[in-house]
């Protein structure tokens, strides 16, 4: 299938669209876009020299049916204020009506014009313009006019006044009211909002070169039929309606983390204040925590076993997981795709590592083992785009009744849950699947795996809607037991998995 972007399209098949941006403005609550810009507008290249200070003349351009009569009825009621108007009608039918019905002592004032060619250009002219939430609005204030909306529906009204417009309803279009927002013309200036060295050809091209992702697991090839979870400037998550998995459908421009000297070094001091090597010891602390988990179900199911247990850590960094999985009795054995780290591994620690793409390695060729006790990856399964390859690999390499083991950020967490928009913005350009626990389990079954324990980690309390408002320090007793209710109800940022390979 064809990925599709839609612009300025406001109907309920929406989420067939991979990306969907607008030009005109929508209400949040209204409709979810990847994007809007009115800068995309094209602005008119004629622009009034100064901003009114007074209303002498007026442009109403309404176009349509005009059903409720309004463009007569503004006209009037500009012309009581001593406007001179030009109602612009859609029609020769339209333009014979409103003529005829123009009150003898305000013919002065009002014409009545059939539709302006290149409208844009002829704004300027105006010190007011007076139409309908649309591109005209946008123009006008482009072109340096006063401006004031008419509301021909709720939504209007709705989307004028949150962009800044003044806007009269259809039962207050009247003389006092349009007296009161003629007073002051200042007033009626809209902030150009339109500005921009962006525009809709070049953001088009850069759209083109966008890259579309099916579900990493199902790999169904009709990702369009499953429901849009979010939409930002440069993504758009869905979630699997076979597997229930979230992850990236569309992305504006992949990313690729480079793991070289910089990334462990320069990078995460400037991320964390230290560099990897400095926080060692504390990574080494959690990995211990870890460690004891799996040796925990790996000895309740393996009593019998007299034989050392090999675990594989894919993603090994530069080895806290292999120092402390070493501590506890394990034999160690590393991958990943840095250089500098598997170098570290080898030289510095000394244990066995490779620096190999998972799951394209062979390692038997690397290790001389065909499968191992135990596979673990912390914070490594989300970077994978093809994760139905990366479990059926893992499935093949790890033994019957041995453990695979991983972490990755939660979906399910509180700032997945009450800050979506923000959780979703700030997900990481390379993070291609987003896990959420309660589909972990159907979709490691699907692997081979039983999932036997699962940790809730990334516990942020303060993160709650509630402690936000209240503003509660976080060592009150209201922190400290939303703090507990986020471990019981698993509702962390990121987890933990723990599951058993089952036997064939």
């Amino acid at each position: 299938k064809i990925p599709v972007a839609s612009l300025d399209e406001g109907n309920c098949d929406n989420d067939y669209a991979e990306y969907l941006f607008d030009i005109i403005p929508s209400l949040k609550s209204n409709r979810n876009v990847n994007y809007y810009n009115p800068a995309f507008i094209p602005l008119p290249e004629k622009k009034r020299s100064s901003f009114p200070v007074k209303i002498n003349n007026a442009l109403i351009c309404i176009g349509g049916e005009d059903p409720a009569n309004l463009l007569l009825k503004s006209a009037v009621a500009l012309a009581k204020n001593n406007v001179h108007v030009l109602a612009v009608a859609s029609s020769k039918e339209k333009i014979f009506e409103a003529e005829k019905n123009i009150p003898d002592d305000l013919k002065k004032y009002i014409s009545i014009s059939s539709p302006i060619e290149n409208l844009k250009e002829e704004l300027f002219k105006y010190d007011l313009v007076v139409t309908h939430f649309g591109f005209t609005a946008f123009e006008a204030a482009g072109a340096g006019c006063a401006v004031i909306l008419l509301g021909t529906t709720p939504l209007h009204i709705r989307l004028s006044v949150a962009n800044g417009f003044k806007c009269l309803a259809p039962k207050k279009i009247n003389q006092k009211n349009f007296k009161s927002l003629l007073i002051q013309p200042e007033n009626l200036l809209i902030k150009n909002k339109v500005e921009s060295s962006e525009n809709l050809a070049s953001f088009t091209k850069k759209l083109s070169l966008g890259s579309h992702f099916e579900c990493p697991v199902c790999k169904t090839g009709e990702g369009f039929r499953n429901k849009v979870i979010a939409r930002n400037k440069n993504r758009t998550y869905r979630k699997c309606s076979n597997c229930g998995m979230i992850y990236m459908s569309w992305t504006l421009s992949e990313f690729q983390t480079e793991y070289n000297h910089a990334y462990f070094f320069e990078d995460y001091k400037k991320q964390y204040g230290k560099t990897y090597l400095d926080d060692f010891n504390s990574i080494k602390s959690v990995c211990l925590r870890r460690i004891s988990i799996i040796d925990f179900f790996y000895r309740l199911t393996n009593r019998i076993s007299k034989n050392i247990p090999s675990v594989l850590d894919i993603g090994c960094a530069m080895g806290p997981f292999l120092s402390a999985a070493n501590d506890s009795g394990w034999q160690v054995f590393g991958a990943d795709i840095s250089q500098s780290a598997v170098e570290y591994v080898q030289q510095t620690l000394n244990f066995p590592a490779s620096c190999v793409s998972f799951p394209d390695a062979d390692f038997v060729s690397e290790f001389g083992i065909e499968k191992f006790d135990a596979v673990t990856m912390w914070y490594v399964i989300e970077h994978f785009k093809n994760l139905d390859s990366v479990l059926k690999k893992v499935s093949e390499i790890v033994k019957d009744g041995g453990i695979f083991a991983f972490s990755t950020p939660s979906a399910s967490g509180v700032s997945g849950k009450y800050s979506s928009d923000d959780f979703y913005e700030k997900s990481p350009a390379d993070h291609y699947t987003i896990w959420e626990t309660k589909c972990a389990k159907k979709i490691l079954r699907k692997y081979g795996f039983k999932v036997v324990k699962v940790v809730s980690t990334g516990i942020h309390p303060e993160r709650f809607p509630l402690a936000k408002k209240m503003k509660w320090s976080s060592k009150s007793l209201p922190m400290k037991v939303l703090a507990d209710l986020c471990k019981v109800l698993k509702l962390g940022d990121t987890f933990e998995v723990y599951c058993k390979k089952i036997k064939s």
